[in-house]
């Protein structure tokens, strides 16, 4: 998956999921600079059992491709201040 211009590896698909989620560590390294954001105040739950608080929200551009055809979709991303074994849960 291509995010960002980014090639993004370790993702968790999960399909019961309402939101993308971004780890904390995920968007220095992608040179996303964090007062793009949007301020939100809702925290996350059943992230480790835990109510987890968002740092931010913005769109991002996704890039999902599968031989021999590819779709670009803006989607928006939650922050959390939290590392994950995953780089983006989608």
């Amino acid at each position: 998956m291509v995010l960002v211009n980014h090639k993004v590896h370790i993702i968790l698909m999960d399909g019961g999921s309402f939101v993308n989620i971004l780890s904390r560590d995920v968007m220095p390294q992608m040179g996303i600079d964090p007062l793009r954001m949007n301020l939100v105040k809702t925290p996350l739950i059943r992230i480790e059992r835990l109510g987890v608080l968002v740092r931010g929200a913005l769109k991002l551009s996704v890039v999902i491709s599968i031989y021999p055809r590819c779709i670009t979709l803006q989607q928006p991303f939650m922050m959390i201040d939290m590392a994950l074994a995953y780089n983006i849960i989608i």
